[in-house]
């Protein structure tokens, strides 16, 4: 095929005339082949013209052309064109090849029959299989494992799969591993370089702050470089790496290629001269056993894992340190000794600590109230600091730890001056008769001006959370405060204080200010327009887009204007708003690369039409959260999360429990075996820090609704869901992990959920599901005016069957059933596309909304279609997802 601009131009093809590829002339290249671009390696592809699909082999043949091999009618009788096969058959020169075949040796048939490839094959008449080694057309050995198999036409069969790679599994080595009595660190070190015969090497034990090294043998460490070095950060250390090591970036002695090989709790650092390969098959037959008998020494030797708290301690007030490492190293205490809180107090009689381990409002109440320590918590100790300052640790649950230990952290504390610590309360200004409102995420802790309102939102008479909203993004974007000018008809403007946000709106004057007056680039803007299309109010971002302001423009026809701005989604609203049919949801568009928001809103018949865009990078809001990446990595058939859960268990260095129905069914998913295994390996890897016992349990069931998943929304189903009993989680750090974690599973169709009033964490992940096709389409839509235009655009296509459902349970029971999936989704239920998607990822699904759906355009089959659109438009998308299904 040549290709110019994505398009089709010309076919030459070969073929028994059984299909005419020519008629794909004129078409998209993406509307045939499921997978573009493409590079110049051949891959696996499917391929679809004529209503047919075909499993093909294609690549980049060069820059403006693309060779596709495929085999035309009844696949020659191989059952998997995927598998690489060859078959000779005695009346026919070309030998018949899968595209299978092709992919792996980058022969097409008309090459393999003039190589010497086949000839080696069948040198040996009666050789049935065995090894080869076969030069691909790259000239790259391969050493395949092949079996030759007789066929019904008087032929051979030759199929082929890659030769696994030799595993160590020493079994003598873990029994005397197993039959160790480990009084130290130092034993397992020792045992390691024993076996793998190493020169050097260190043992590290992962903490909150990183890697503590714990045992060394015949190297220097830089113990304080290690604060520093990226190479023992946690978030770089999910999987064994290899890094050179060199003079300046080393925390070690040590120049050369170095093994850097996490395990449960634990990382082997071993520098290694040799052969790179060796080193770490023996590895990976040791590291997991000898990371699970560091977590049994632990157990078993508390004084060991309080000197390993110890120790982080030291690192994270290394230094000079400042009020934040002193929290830190309070949340840090605190977690490790197992206590309620941990508190710091000055030497006056002030009932007010300088510093405390815990955010939670009734513990941070029992240490200001005039009530005794002992009265307010079960087991407490007092450490008396140096200057007359005291630390108090207290629990509520049974004390683990001797007091001696807490004393040593504070003859830590007693080298620095606390009193630099201190602070005074600045005195805020009444706020109380403004427009204002205190709040820890979305939610109002206090109000001025009696604003009767709970959530933010409700001050713009939203249900929930803006989609636009500056606050749920400030964090991602390394901004402290926000200024939203003009924001539907308001100067917002929000500030940091405390653990929350403090947020003031100032109503915008009728006239817009001066008209001569110089203004600063808006992040959002204002206008307004006649019912018959002329501009009357015209500022901010419209100003700065049009480059023009109102003295100028006013009275023109709006969608000359807009269309000079250049977004054709806008025109579409605007054209949509003249005839009375608006959307909820603002409409998602780009302008100068950077994403913008877009609502327009009429509040009575025959007034004015109001129209405001936020420009979310200068807003200081961060790129809206894409729902859909994970799907990408789908199998052909489903997979065990019982068996992937297992794997990274073990990798990990964790146990873990599965229910007796999810154990029979083998939790089924569509997700390949990479993705979900890094996936599940990342999260574990993650939680280690706040799971102390290291396990986790699996089971699966339908579920409505989830506990505590904020303002995200979760569409029914049957889920597999994983359960952690977790500690800390209301640490800063701890809590922005989990948000982290959240984002990535929404990619996954997923959630994270915490169980009110208790540290355990649920993560959800949809369980596969097998499509039994009883109509055509399933269509899902909350909103009334796109039912009914819906219901207007398939009045012609009387031969389909669709079934019209109103709420997310609804679809989710009918989505089996169904040929396709038709949603009308909005900023509160976006992510059900995903969770579709991952439960059928065949199904085709059409997303109907003004704001993206976040999935990848490379997913063929879930089309995004912007809103507002007319039936005509509707009938087209709707035609096509229903025929692809």
């Amino acid at each position: 095929m040549e290709i110019s601009h994505d398009r089709i131009e010309k076919v030459i093809a070969t073929g028994s005339g059984y299909s005419d590829p020519s008629i794909l002339e004129g078409s998209m290249v993406g509307e045939f082949l499921e997978q573009w671009p493409l590079d110049d390696k051949f891959r696996m592809v499917r391929v679809h013209f004529e209503d047919r699909t075909y499993q093909a082999a294609a690549r980049k043949d060069s820059e403006a052309s693309v060779l596709v091999y495929y085999l035309e009618t009844g696949n020659g009788g191989l059952e998997n064109l995927a598998a690489p096969m060859i078959r000779l058959l005695p009346d026919r020169h070309l030998p018949l090849v899968t595209p299978g075949f092709v992919c792996l040796m980058g022969y097409t048939p008309w090459e393999l029959s003039q190589s010497e490839l086949i000839s080696s094959l069948t040198a040996v008449p009666d050789r049935t299989g065995g090894l080869v080694t076969l030069f691909d057309k790259a000239g790259r050995a391969r050493r395949l494992v092949f079996s030759a198999i007789h066929n019904s036409l008087g032929g051979t069969d030759y199929i082929f799969i890659r030769q696994p790679e030799d595993l160590d599994f020493p079994v003598r080595d873990l029994e005397r591993l197993a039959a160790m009595e480990v009084q130290a660190p130092d034993d397992l070190l020792a045992f390691l370089v024993d076996i793998l015969k190493l020169e050097t090497a260190v043992l590290l034990s992962r903490s909150a702050m990183g890697y503590v090294p714990i045992s060394s043998y015949n190297i220097d460490i830089d113990t304080e470089h290690f604060e520093t070095s990226s190479i023992f950060d946690p978030d770089n250390l999910q999987f064994p790496i290899w890094v050179d090591l060199d003079d300046e970036g080393s925390p070690l002695d040590f120049r050369g290629q170095c093994l850097v090989y996490p395990s449960g709790h634990i990382v082997l650092v071993a520098p290694w001269r040799g052969d790179a390969d060796t080193l770490q098959r023996k590895v990976d037959g040791l590291m997991p056993a000898v990371g699970m008998k560091y977590d049994q020494f632990r157990a078993t030797h508390g004084e060991h894992r309080l000197s390993n708290l110890l120790c982080e301690l030291d690192l994270i007030l290394a230094g000079q340190p400042d009020t934040d490492s002193l929290r830190r190293a309070l949340e840090t205490a605190s977690a490790g000794f197992s206590a309620t809180v941990i508190a710091i107090y000055g030497p006056e009689e002030s009932a007010r600590p300088i510093a405390t381990s815990t955010t939670d409002r009734e513990t941070r109440e029992l240490l200001v109230s005039d009530r005794p320590f002992e009265e307010c918590f079960e087991d407490t100790h007092i450490t008396v600091l140096s200057d007359g300052y005291t630390l108090l640790t207290a629990w509520n649950d049974t004390r683990e730890v001797p007091y001696k230990a807490v004393d040593a952290f504070g003859k830590k504390l007693r080298k620095y001056d606390l009193e630099k610590f201190r602070f005074d309360e600045p005195d805020l200004p009444d706020f109380s008769q403004l427009q204002a409102v205190f709040m820890k995420d979305t939610k109002v802790i206090w109000q001025g001006k009696n604003l009767g309102i709970s959530n933010c939102y409700q001050f713009y008479g939203n249900s929930r959370q803006c989609i636009d909203c500056p606050v749920l993004h400030l964090t991602a974007s390394g901004k402290k405060s926000a200024r939203l000018e003009n924001h539907q008809g308001y100067i917002e403007e929000i500030f940091p204080a405390g653990n929350g946000f403090l947020v003031t709106w100032t109503r915008l004057p009728a006239d817009g200010g001066a008209e001569h007056s110089e203004r600063e680039p808006f992040p959002g803007g204002e206008a307004q327009y006649t019912p018959e299309g002329r501009i009357v109010a015209w500022s901010g971002w419209f100003q700065e887009a049009a480059g023009a302001g109102l003295e100028q423009i006013s009275g023109q026809n709006a969608a000359r204007i807009l269309n000079r701005i250049g977004s054709p989604a806008v025109l579409t609203q605007y054209r949509a708003a003249l005839a009375g049919i608006f959307i909820p949801e603002p409409v998602e568009f780009v302008w100068k690369g950077m994403k913008c928001f877009s609502r327009m809103r009429m509040h009575s018949s025959g007034e004015n039409i109001h129209h405001t865009v936020l420009d979310s990078n200068r807003a200081g809001i961060a790129d809206p959260v894409t729902f859909g990446p994970g799907i990408l990595t789908t199998s052909q058939e489903p997979r065990s999360l019982a068996e992937f859960l297992s794997t990274a268990c073990r990798r990990e260095g964790w146990e873990f429990d599965i229910s007796g129905t999810t154990s029979e069914e083998g939790a089924p998913i569509w997700f390949s075996r990479r993705a979900t295994t890094d996936l599940l390996s990342r999260l574990l890897h993650l939680l280690a820090p706040m799971c102390p016992d290291r396990w986790t349990g699996l089971e699966t069931g339908w579920l409505d609704n989830t506990p505590e998943t904020g303002s995200f929304s979760f569409l029914p189903g049957q889920y597999h869901v994983i359960q952690f009993r977790l500690q800390g989680i209301g640490i800063a750090e701890r809590a922005a992990v989990l948000r982290q974690l959240g984002i990535l599973f929404r990619e996954f169709g997923g959630w994270l959920a915490g169980a009110p009033g208790k540290d355990v964490l649920q993560v959800g992940l949809p369980a596969a599901r097998k499509l039994c096709r009883e109509v055509d389409a399933v269509v899902y839509s909350p909103h009334r005016q796109f039912t009914e235009l819906c219901r207007e655009a398939i009045s012609g296509m009387t031969s389909r069957r669709f079934h019209f459902v109103e709420s997310a349970k609804d679809m989710a029971l009918a989505q089996q059933t169904a040929g396709s999936v038709i949603c009308r989704l909005d900023q509160s239920n976006m992510q059900y596309a995903t969770a579709l998607a991952a439960r059928i990822p065949a199904q085709p699904i059409l997303v109907a909304s003004g704001l993206s759906s976040g999935i990848p355009s490379i997913t063929a089959k879930v089309r995004h279609l912007q809103l507002p659109v007319d039936s005509r438009t509707l009938f087209t998308e709707i035609r096509k997802i229903v025929r692809s299904g």
